[in-house]
């Protein structure tokens, strides 16, 4: 037995020297800083789950059953939705997703939230069959934050409900040294084990409450900290690096004598916002993002300014944690912060996260004990609020603010996944990753929204002013990425050398947020708004305007084909190129062109569309404004672009289509409309448009 010991040692020394040996230390990449952002371990099924929350909820993929079963709040409330899929964090096919849209956009670290108790674990499945049986995990470092707090059934509680601990915590040094010991064993010897100042990076949330439970004895705890380290160094790993999370500057010169190296905080969130407790008894339950500008910042100064080991500055990206209440409790709740009924952050948008990134960034640099990393909360705490991975309703916006703020990897290649549709619900088979190049000009805004941003490619080898493609993508008005229509229109203006441009555009979820009608108006009046950004722009860019051309497919056709008509031609369009398109939002000529028709209803504030034919007198100024076929009806000949389509087969007599929102019926009596006018109007493919702006009609 002995010796069956001192090979064990012998193998993880032998181990150990490799991973040493390897030399892996912040910034081998040459950034400026590393970043690190918390990976909660919540998204697969793992025994414990199943034991305390298998029969009440629809466990199949861990936390994932309250992301699944959301109930919107408030006006204008988000909740997430996974654009890539509802991913599994034991399957290594999963993981390697996240880790590769996490690389690219510049993250470098996952800390992993670890459950340990006294011997028990519980979601270790995370790390174990997850990111360590990743193809691509060489891409990404991992470290562990043991989560210091007793495990409490509080998911879906009722508002003041008592609720019983299921996991508890020995509070002994045994327990922390068994961690100790199972880290060396299963993780510290990985190669992609954080190093952090030439130490293995081992973080303790909730540093107090240890203090506290282990008896405020200081003996103690430096004692056990010693003996980690010398466990570390016994098999050869190096040293370790003891952080501490959650420790505020009245604790921070006898906490950081106990033996800490450094020190963060877990996260910054709307407790954090002036006078909180008083706003929220008084009823107050959302507070902005932005209301922490500032406080943020200073809380950063005065933690490095008093801590005598170095700081990292942490940047939160938002705080939501209204899935993880009961459903039948009504928003907003009573004067008692009960988490998960507490106070919710707003506005969290990609711009204020940018700017809480670039004064942390800054905040790092510019600190003389050069911390050396950004810490993030978090890539992927959902039922919380804070979110990286891409989702329905912001996709990737933050991760391209990460992106723009610590650099993407490679440069050129800009990594992101096909998505999930709307209707094809939680059973759908996850996104596919992706890879297109890098736009030169990257979310441009030309409006206030989060969502009114533009990518801008631009030819190669080309002299002289370039015809431009511009890509309104498809979704209902209600899902879909700019970036993955661009990408598909890549290659193909790359080949006749002519720009592209991928509008991004309001939802009709954010025109009902922001109280407009009809909710169509608002990606309507995108369409336009991002067409006069362009022009604006054009000398810039080297476009020539007077070879602009319009596409897209469903909805992102038909705001095209509005655009391109919008009084009378004004944007002087050369081409419309439509797939499958709308080509009238009205709702009396729909329902004659295609009697099993219900497209569009909601766009105009209806959910049913025999009630927007009951209401269409109400809508006819709109209508009149909006619908393409009217448009082309009353426009002057001679300036109308050329518009070409593909759709399926024309129908025959009495046949109804089987996919009446794509109905070839719309093509087809657009094309009548167009021929009566002497408008050209044909049937042709991609490239006969992009030849058509080179060209010439």
């Amino acid at each position: 037995m002995e010796k069956m010991k001192k090979l064990s040692v012998l193998m993880l020394m032998l181990a150990a020297a490799a991973v040493v040996a390897e030399g892996r230390t912040p910034s081998a990449d040459g950034k400026d800083l590393e970043v690190m952002a918390v990976y909660y371990p919540h998204w697969h099924k793992y025994p414990k789950g199943d034991e305390w929350f298998g029969k009440k909820w629809n466990w199949d993929l861990g936390e994932w059953a309250f992301v699944k079963d959301p109930v919107k709040r408030f006006p204008g409330h988000i909740n997430f939705k996974p654009w890539v899929g509802y991913l599994d964090g034991s399957k290594p096919e999963d993981v390697e997703v996240e880790i590769a849209l996490a690389h690219n956009a510049g993250i470098d670290i996952f800390l992993y939230d670890y459950y340990w108790y006294n011997g028990q674990k519980t979601q270790e499945e995370a790390i174990e069959k997850g990111f360590l049986q990743a193809k691509n995990r060489n891409l990404m470092k991992f470290a562990l934050m043991w989560c210091y707090h007793e495990r409490k059934n509080a998911w879906r509680k009722g508002y003041l409900e008592e609720v019983p601990d299921v996991m508890n915590l020995a509070h002994t040094p045994e327990e922390f040294l068994g961690f100790i010991d199972y880290s060396i064993a299963h993780y510290f010897n990985q190669p992609e084990y954080w190093r952090y100042k030439g130490g293995l990076f081992f973080s303790i949330y909730n540093f107090k409450y240890l203090w506290e439970t282990w008896g405020k004895d200081d003996e103690k705890i430096r004692n056990a900290f010693v003996e980690a380290r010398r466990r570390v160094r016994a098999v050869g790993l190096g040293e370790l690096h003891l952080n501490a999370q959650g420790i505020w500057p009245g604790h921070l010169e006898k906490f950081t004598a106990l033996g800490l190296d450094s020190v963060t905080d877990y996260g910054y969130n709307a407790y954090c916002v002036k006078d909180h407790t008083k706003r929220f008894k008084a009823g107050e339950k959302l507070f902005d993002f932005g209301e922490i500008d500032g406080r943020l910042q200073d809380h950063w100064k005065e933690m490095r300014e008093k801590s005598p080991v170095p700081y990292i500055p942490v940047v939160p990206t938002g705080w939501d944690a209204t899935l993880r209440c009961a459903k039948n409790v009504k928003f907003p709740w009573g004067e008692k912060v009960d988490y998960p009924y507490c106070a919710t952050f707003t506005n969290a948008t990609d711009r204020t996260f940018e700017k809480y990134l670039r004064d942390a960034k800054a905040a790092a640099l510019t600190d003389p004990k050069k911390p050396g990393v950004v810490y993030i909360n978090a890539w992927n705490e959902y039922t919380e609020g804070c979110w990286l991975l891409p989702s329905d309703r912001r996709h990737d916006l933050k991760l391209r603010a990460v992106a723009r703020v610590f650099g993407r990897r490679p440069a050129n290649e800009y990594v992101y996944t096909s998505g999930l549709r709307t209707w094809e619900g939680p059973k759908a088979p996850n996104g596919k990753l992706m890879k297109t190049e890098t736009p030169a000009v990257e979310n441009a805004k030309y409006g206030p929204h989060e969502r009114q941003g533009i990518d801008v490619w631009f030819p190669t080898n080309t002299a002289g002013k370039t015809p431009a493609v511009v890509v309104i993508h498809g979704g209902g008005w209600s899902y879909g990425d700019r970036l993955a229509a661009g990408a598909g229109w890549l290659n193909r203006c790359r080949k006749a050398g002519v720009a592209l441009v991928s509008v991004g555009y309001r939802f009709i979820q954010d025109a009902q947020d922001e109280g407009i009608m009809p909710p169509v108006r608002a990606p309507l009046d995108d369409a336009i708004a991002a067409l006069r950004y362009i022009r604006a722009h054009a000398d810039e860019w080297n476009i020539d305007v007077t070879r602009l051309g319009l596409t897209g497919g469903s909805a992102g056709a038909c705001s095209s084909l509005y655009a391109a008509l919008q009084n009378d031609c004004e944007f002087g369009i050369r081409a419309v190129f439509t797939e499958s398109p709308q080509t009238s939002l009205d709702p009396v000529e729909t329902r004659a062109w295609i009697p099993n028709a219900t497209y569009g209803c909601w766009a105009f504030g209806y959910n049913s569309f025999d009630k927007w034919i009951e209401h269409r007198a109400e809508s006819l100024p709109w209508i009149e404004k909006f619908s393409p076929a009217g448009l082309l009806r009353a426009c002057t000949a001679a300036k109308a672009p050329t518009f070409l389509y593909a759709c399926a087969a024309s129908l025959k007599p009495g046949e109804l289509a089987k996919d009446p929102t794509h109905s070839s019926a719309f093509c087809d009596r657009f094309r009548e409309i167009a021929e009566q006018k002497g408008v050209t109007c044909r049937r042709d493919t991609a490239e006969a448009f992009v030849q058509t702006l080179v060209r010439g009609r």
